[in-house]
């Protein structure tokens, strides 16, 4: 039995030995073939010349777009999808489709949501600044309510929708009558400068030494290793 149980433990370490070798040559394929594809649209826009040339680089560019909004939507989690309840949708005979830019019927927030749980326990904190200038009031931290209050009132309402009500972009950009690139970039801006603030803040402390949280020590960690630079959007 031991024997066999040898056996079997050193087939399974070469198959997964292998595996890992698969899937690491496959992820170096995607990779150099991204890299193509990006070599590929920066020639073709320095070529751009005539009209028509330029309106392929526009239809190159539309065409990733449309690939990394899909891929986005596909990795957003706890946030509503394109198929809504019958009411809600723009054809009331289909049982399913896209939100409406206002609904027709009102419907009750359960009492066992967190929102309604703290009003009916006495916490009013929360439903008082419910708001997204208000929000900063929301936290206990003293430096993460004034990097939120710093911020100006455009990025203080894309963050509030999209951080606390989880909405998506699309749905924030039909709130505010904009694209949801716009959305995008506003959001990109706003976080990029609030992880900048924060690192500043927080390095001291974690290169002397002294005490941070496990999340706040992960954050420095992720942030020196270049995991919240920017990536191409190729």
């Amino acid at each position: 039995m031991s024997k066999n149980r040898g056996k079997s433990e050193l087939f399974l370490k070469i198959f997964f030995r292998l595996l890992e070798s698969e899937v690491g040559a496959a992820l170096e394929r995607k990779k150099l073939r991204r890299e193509m594809e990006c070599e590929a649209l920066t020639r073709l826009e320095d070529a751009a010349r005539t009209e028509e040339d330029f309106m392929s680089v526009v239809r190159e560019w539309n065409r990733l777009d449309k690939n990394n909004w899909r891929r986005w939507r596909r990795h957003e989690v706890g946030r509503p999808n394109d198929e809504m309840l019958h009411w809600d949708t723009v054809d009331e005979s289909g049982e399913v489709g896209r939100l409406k830019e206002r609904l027709d019927t009102v419907i009750p927030a359960p009492l066992d949501h967190a929102f309604w749980r703290q009003l009916l326990a006495g916490d009013f904190l929360d439903v008082i600044f419910d708001c997204p200038f208000e929000m900063h009031e929301q936290t206990s931290s003293e430096c993460v309510s004034q990097y939120l209050y710093e911020l100006n009132d455009n990025q203080k309402e894309v963050l509030y929708y999209w951080a606390i009500r989880q909405e998506t972009p699309q749905q924030i950009a039909k709130r505010r009558g904009q694209t949801d690139r716009n959305i995008l970039k506003v959001y990109e801006t706003l976080i990029t400068r609030l992880r900048e603030k924060m690192y500043k803040r927080l390095s001291p402390r974690y290169f002397f030494g002294d005490a941070l949280t496990v999340a706040q020590r992960q954050f420095v960690k992720d942030y020196i290793a270049g995991k919240f630079k920017k990536k191409n959007r190729r």
